[in-house]
C-alpha cells in the first residue's frame, strides 16, 4: 500500500474515532439529562398529586377528573398512584393492576430520598409525603414522549453528519497526505534523475531544517560518498593501468629488441636482466593490488595480540631490508602488575604488514635516524607514532595519499606504486582505528596510529 493511501486510512480512522467519540459523549449525556429532567417532573406531578388530593382531602372521591388535564405539564400515559402508611392503595387515575405494581417499590422510598426506577422506556418516581403527621407514598409514572423524540431526532442528525463528515475527512485526509508527500515526491525524481554519468547533482534541500530537508541532506552526503567512490575507483583503474602498462611495454619492448638485435649472450643476457626486473615490478604491483583487495574484505578472525610484538616482528622486517638505518625505538619501561599489556583485538599478519609499510616508508624517503614511540594514550586506546626527517608532503596532498596509486609529487622519483599507504589505512579502519599524517615538505613526516586496547584478561596471553 502507498504511503499516501496509508496516511489517508490513518487519518481517515483517527479523526472518525474521535467525532464518534464526541458524537456518542453528547447523545449519551444528552440522554441522562432527559431522564433527569423527565424524573424530576415525575416528582413535581407527585408532590402535586399529593398537595392537591390529600390537603384537599378528595381521595375519597377517587375522582380521576381531578388529574385529566390536558395541558403542557401533563405527562404521556400519566399513572399517579397513592397508598397509605399501611401500604394500602388509596387513591389511581389508572387500572389497579398498574398502580399495584407501584407497591413493590414502597419499601424502597425513604423521607428526603426521591426513589426513581425504569422499565423498558416507562419511568417511574416515588416520593413519601407527610400531611398531618401520616406518611403517604405517592408515585408517578409515564412515558417521555417528547423527550425520546428528542433523543431519537438527536441520533439521526448524529448519523447523518457523521456519513457526511466522513466524506469530506477522507478527501481531506487524501489532500493533506498528498500535499505532505510532495516534497518526497520530489525528492524522488530529482533522485531518477542522479545516473552515474551525472554524479555531480544534488537534491534541492529546502529549508534545512524540517524532516524532508534532512532527508536530502542525507541523501546528498550519500552523493557526495558514491561520487567520491566512483572517483576513486576511476583514478585507481587510471593508475592501475597506467603502473601495468608500463613495465610490460619496458619488458616486452626490452625482448623483441634482444630477439632481432642480440647476437652476444653478455648483451641478451643483459637485456633479459632489464625484461626480469621490470617483471618483478608488476609482480610487486600485482601484489600490493591484492593485498589492498585483502585489506578491503571482511576478515573475521580477531584475536587478542601483543602490539608491542607485533611492532617488533615489523621491525626485525625492516632491518632486514634497511640495515644500515638507524630506528630509534621508546616502548614504556615496565607495565604495572595490576594492568594489561599491549592486547589489541587484531589480525597479527596485517597489523604487521600495516607497520611495516609504514616504516618503510619512513626509511624509504628519509636518510636520518627514525623515531618510533609506543605508549597508552589512555586506559582504552594504544598510541603508535613513526617520525622521520625525510622529504615531506605538501600540505595539500596529505589526505590524498591514502588513495591508492596516489603518490605525492615529490616521491615519484623514488621506487613505489602507492599502494602502501592505502593498504595501511583499510587495515588499521579494520581494526577499529585510526591513523593520521602530520607532514610538510622537506620537514619530514609524523604518522599517528591509534588502536583500541583489547579488554585484558589472564588468559589472554
Amino acid at each position: 500500500m502507498l504511503i499516501r493511501n496509508k496516511l489517508t486510512l490513518r487519518f481517515t480512522v483517527l479523526v472518525v474515532g474521535i467525532q464518534l467519540f464526541f458524537s456518542i459523549f453528547i447523545y449519551y449525556f444528552n440522554s441522562v439529562y432527559r431522564q433527569q429532567e423527565f424524573y424530576s417532573r415525575l416528582q413535581g406531578k407527585a408532590r402535586l398529586a399529593a398537595r392537591l388530593l390529600i390537603k384537599r382531602n378528595l381521595l375519597s372521591i377517587n375522582e380521576k377528573h381531578l388529574l385529566a388535564k390536558g395541558d403542557l405539564s401533563t405527562l404521556s400515559d400519566e399513572r399517579i398512584s397513592i397508598f397509605s402508611s399501611d401500604k394500602k392503595l388509596i387513591f389511581t387515575n389508572g387500572d389497579s393492576l398498574h398502580a399495584q405494581s407501584h407497591a413493590f417499590f414502597i419499601d424502597k422510598l425513604k423521607p428526603d430520598f426521591p426513589f426513581t426506577y425504569t422499565s423498558d422506556r416507562f419511568e417511574l418516581a416515588g416520593i413519601v409525603y407527610t400531611y398531618n403527621e401520616k406518611y403517604y407514598f405517592v408515585f408517578a409514572s409515564g412515558y417521555d414522549q417528547s423527550g425520546f423524540s428528542k433523543l431519537e431526532n438527536m441520533a439521526m442528525i448524529l448519523l447523518l453528519g457523521n456519513l457526511v463528515v466522513l466524506v469530506f475527512i477522507i478527501f481531506a485526509g487524501w489532500y493533506f497526505a498528498s500535499e505532505s508527500l510532495a516534497p518526497i515526491s520530489d525528492v524522488v525524481q530529482q533522485v531518477d534523475s542522479i545516473t552515474a554519468s551525472r554524479l555531480d547533482l544534488r537534491v534541492n534541500e529546502g529549508n534545512g531544517e524540517d524532516e524532508i530537508a534532512k532527508l536530502a541532506i542525507t541523501f546528498n552526503r550519500m552523493l557526495d560518498r558514491v561520487q567520491q567512490a566512483f572517483e576513486s575507483q576511476r583514478s585507481f583503474v587510471s593508475h592501475a593501468s597506467h603502473e601495468l602498462r608500463t613495465p610490460l611495454t619496458n619488458a616486452l619492448g626490452t625482448l623483441e629488441t634482444s630477439l632481432i638485435y642480440d647476437k652476444e649472450l653478455t648483451v641478451a643476457k643483459t637485456s633479459m636482466a632489464s625484461a626480469i626486473e621490470e617483471l618483478n615490478n608488476i609482480i610487486e604491483l600485482t601484489n600490493g593490488l591484492l593485498s589492498l583487495t585483502k585489506a578491503d574484505a571482511t576478515f573475521s578472525s580477531l584475536t587478542p595480540i601483543r602490539l608491542d610484538e607485533c611492532i617488533l616482528d615489523a621491525l626485525s622486517l625492516i632491518y632486514s631490508k634497511y640495515k644500515t638505518r638507524e630506528i630509534i625505538i621508546s616502548f614504556p619501561e615496565s607495565i604495572p602488575a595490576d594492568s594489561e599489556p599491549f592486547l589489541v583485538e587484531a589480525n597479527m599478519q596485517l597489523l604487521r604488514t600495516a607497520f611495516v609499510n609504514i616504516l618503510d616508508n619512513a626509511c624509504k624517503y628519509s636518510t636520518q635516524a627514525v623515531g618510533l614511540t609506543l605508549e597508552k594514550k589512555d586506559n582504552s586506546t594504544f598510541l603508535v607514532t613513526v617520525t622521520d626527517q625525510g622529504i615531506g608532503i605538501e600540505k595539500e596532498q596529505v589526505d590524498k595519499v591514502f588513495l591508492p596509486l596516489y603518490r605525492a609529487t615529490n616521491s615519484r622519483n623514488f621506487p613505489g606504486f602507492g599502494i602502501g599507504l592505502a593498504v595501511t589505512k583499510k587495515i588499521i579502519d579494520l581494526f577499529k582505528g585510526t591513523i593520521s599524517i602530520d607532514s610538510n615538505s622537506d620537514e619530514g613526516t609524523i604518522v599517528t596510529v591509534e588502536i583500541p586496547a583489547a579488554p585484558f584478561s589472564d588468559n589472554s596471553l
